[in-house]
């Protein structure tokens, strides 16, 4: 009897200390986004052609980004993470003349050192925010 309880309280406690190594593991693999990144922009949805220069610097769950040639600059904000893919809402703040102020972007681990980006309008406006109106492979530096 007193067997059998020994292994019950061991087997609970086994389980309520595996349950935190999730956890760790999952904070861990986020380093793969961490660092900058620069790349060219590729718009999609214009009648011509349109590219521009892509800036992203990522620490400690800071995530900036910037347009140099555009002029425009703004942050991220988490919103969906696995460990190969991560969601973001973009607000930009300076210059929102040239460029959307809100926007979502994902971004796919291609390797240790490429990530591809997706860049779906938020706006209700110029599209259904279902197809990708600019796309990118940034490269970390």
């Amino acid at each position: 009897m007193i067997n059998s309880k020994c292994i019950v309280l061991l087997f609970s406690l086994f389980l309520l200390t595996s349950c935190g190594v999730s956890n760790k593991s999952s904070v861990k693999n986020k380093k793969w986004l961490e660092g900058k990144w620069t790349g060219i922009g590729y718009q999609t949805d214009l009648q011509e052609a349109s590219q521009w220069t892509i800036a992203l610097d990522i620490e400690k769950g800071n995530y900036n980004i910037s347009y140099p040639s555009l002029y425009c600059a703004g942050k991220w904000k988490l919103t969906k993470y696995s460990e190969d893919q991560a969601t973001f809402t973009e607000l930009i703040e300076n210059n929102t003349t040239t460029c959307i102020k809100n926007g979502t972007i994902i971004l796919t681990k291609i390797d240790e050192t490429r990530i591809l980006y997706s860049y779906f309008y938020n706006d209700g406006i110029n599209n259904d925010g279902k197809k990708a109106a600019a796309f990118s492979t940034l490269e970390k530096q």
